[in-house]
């Protein structure tokens, strides 16, 4: 199983960033790589690392495409801190990995 890091840094003036293992990537080409993955046998580790000050919506637009890619789980980096570089989770992060479409507590 591959591990992709999707790394959501602060956004800037101009657009959002979105970066898939350290390469600049949009949320279109995110979807793509993933559901190719999926098509050829493969399901993919998924984990988001999402800046503190990354707005809700656009944390959903990433989860949404991750959902339209057939990914069922993601891992989520916890910690209270900033992502300043794509791939690189700060030291005694830990992840969990849930379904998407688990209801809180259960």
């Amino acid at each position: 199983t591959q591990l992709f890091t999707i790394v959501v840094p602060k956004p800037s003036q101009s657009e959002q960033q979105f970066f898939l293992n350290d390469e600049p990537v949009t949320l279109r080409d995110i979807e793509m790589r993933l559901r190719l993955q999926r098509e050829n046998g493969r399901m993919p580790s998924v984990e988001i690392q999402a800046d503190r000050d990354v707005p809700y919506d656009i944390f959903i637009q990433v989860v949404a495409a991750l959902r339209r890619a057939g990914i069922e789980a993601v891992g989520l980096p916890v910690e209270a801190g900033r992502v300043t570089a794509p791939n690189r989770p700060a030291s005694g992060a830990s992840t969990l990995a849930e379904p998407m479409d688990r209801p809180e507590g259960k």
